[in-house]
Parts: structure tokens; sequence; C-alpha cells
């Protein structure tokens, strides 16, 4: 387990340490990687935003599932091109929904996939489910301790009632410190948080053009 002076410093991946600066130290490959993935999706939306072409629906999920296929291949080994698209794709869930199944739409289906990778990076590096780093405790004892209002309601409301009603919010409410807990676990080293960075500000980018094409 690493400490956290050791994980801003060091990269897993070539095995070097040192301080972390420059574009070539934190970039290369996997960051160029990244992006040709990225690439693929923000063609299509290109493609239907301002060309205004208008794809068959097998063409759209035919392209999912090629795109799905390919993460399910990757996160066993590296996560970083999942975490990458999870953060492009978020601001855009309410507009471009794509519903898989009945409960099923592309933000569960990311979700589920970076628990999975999660799984995989636990059960193959050996090591705690959670990385101890400062204040990530604090998180999770404050998601503990919100859902005790969901015990309290339950008891208020009735348990059928507040499922029926309300489970939609409590999944919301949960969603933050699920995607909180992966993120800060599927992170290697300084490097990748770095390139994390990057892919929230192409993020932001995105929806700021969004906005200003509507």
């Amino acid at each position: 387990m690493h400490s956290m002076n050791e994980w801003l410093v060091e990269s897993e991946a070539s095995g070097q340490t040192g301080p972390v600066v420059g574009l070539s130290q934190w970039g290369g490959p996997a960051l160029r990687s990244t992006l040709w993935f990225l690439a693929a999706p923000a063609l299509l939306a290109v493609t239907i935003i301002v060309l205004d072409v208008r794809l068959p629906g097998w063409a759209l999920y035919g392209i999912a599932g090629v795109m799905g296929l390919v993460l399910v291949l990757r996160v066993a080994t590296d996560a970083e091109w999942l975490l990458a698209l999870f953060i492009i794709y978020i601001p855009l869930n309410k507009i471009y929904v794509v519903p898989l199944a009945p409960g099923i739409n592309g933000t569960n289906a990311l979700m589920l996939l970076m628990l999975f990778a999660w799984g995989m990076h636990v059960s193959r590096e050996d090591r705690p489910v959670f990385r101890s780093l400062p204040n990530s405790g604090l998180v999770g004892t404050y998601g503990a301790i919100t859902l005790i209002s969901v015990v309290t309601a339950s008891i208020t409301l009735g348990f059928g009632h507040l499922m029926t009603t309300y489970l939609g919010d409590i999944k919301s409410w949960l969603d933050q410190f699920i995607v909180f807990f992966v993120f800060l676990n599927l992170i290697r080293d300084a490097r990748m948080a770095r390139r994390i960075v990057l892919y929230l500000m192409l993020g932001a980018l995105v929806t700021l053009a969004l906005g200003f094409q509507e």
C-alpha cells in the first residue's frame, strides 16, 4: 500500500520516482491512446449534432456495442479509457440517454463497468478494496451517516413506500459516493491523476461548446 507521498510522486508504470512535471512525463502514450479512443464518440457526436446526420438505431447500438466490448477487454488491465469516457459522458447523460434494457442506461452501464474494473484491479494487485488516502475516510463516514436518514424515513413512511417513491433519489445520492471511491481507487498514480484532470477540463469544454451550440 502506497502512502500519500509515494502516490503523489511514483509512477507504477515506469518505476520512476520524483516530481511529476512536464507533459512528456505524465502524458505520453497513455494520454494519446485515451484521446484516440475518445475521438470515436466525439466524431459520432459531431456527425449527429453539427452535421445533423441521423443514424439508424441499429448503427448507434452497434457502435455502442463495439465500444463497450473494447472497454470490457481493456478495464481488466487499465481503467483510464473507462474513466475518461465516464467524465465526458456524465454531463451529457440527460441529453443523450442510451437505453440498453429496462432500468439500465448508459450511465448505469458505465458505473457497473467501473465497479467491475475496481474489483478486477483489487484482485489482480492483491491490495485492499479501499485505498488509504487522507480524508477519504471522512467522505465514507459522511456517506454512512447520511444513510441513517433512509432508516428513519423507512420507519416514518414505510419501507415499501420509500422504495417505490424515492428509490431513484436514494440511488442518485449514493452514486456520488460510488463515483468518488471508484475514481480514488482506480487512479494509479499522480501521472494518471493529472491526465484525469485534463479529461475533466475536456469534458467542461465539450459542455460549454454544446451550450453555445444551443
